[in-house]
């Protein structure tokens, strides 16, 4: 998830020690982009998203045999709040700058931010997100 400012959303979860891309689980009869949206509401506050595209397909077999994760990026709407209030799941939920990632950032969530940074957010700038 990205803004127009090319920052990225990220969330620490309060059973997790780094930070994360938003994201969840697909619930019986719900589209990918149906459970995207509902995601990103339940774990950032009610934050919106828009101009979903998929970006790759990945077989985690960490969890299950049966668990693909789909990695999307997608636009926060307009200049929306970002909640401050912490939920059961989620610790904190902020915006970084592509050039500012936090230290304690997941090893392939920093990985995939790199790999898609210059199609989705530098459009000509380049990054530092090593």
């Amino acid at each position: 998830m990205y803004n127009s400012d090319k920052q990225v959303l990220l969330v620490k979860h309060t059973y997790l020690s780094k930070w994360w891309f938003p994201g969840g689980g697909v619930n019986t009869g719900e589209s990918c982009e149906e459970a995207l949206s509902r995601e990103i509401r339940e774990e950032c506050g009610g934050i919106e998203v828009t101009d979903f595209k998929l970006c790759s397909v990945h077989h985690d077999h960490s969890i299950s045999n049966h668990d693909h994760v789909l990695l999307y990026a997608a636009m926060v709407k307009g200049n929306q709040c970002l909640p401050q209030s912490r939920t059961i799941e989620i610790k904190e939920v902020k915006l970084f700058p592509i050039d500012k990632l936090p230290n304690d950032l997941d090893l392939w969530t920093r990985s995939k931010i790199k790999e898609l940074s210059g199609q989705y957010l530098t459009k000509g700038s380049k990054a530092n997100l090593s």
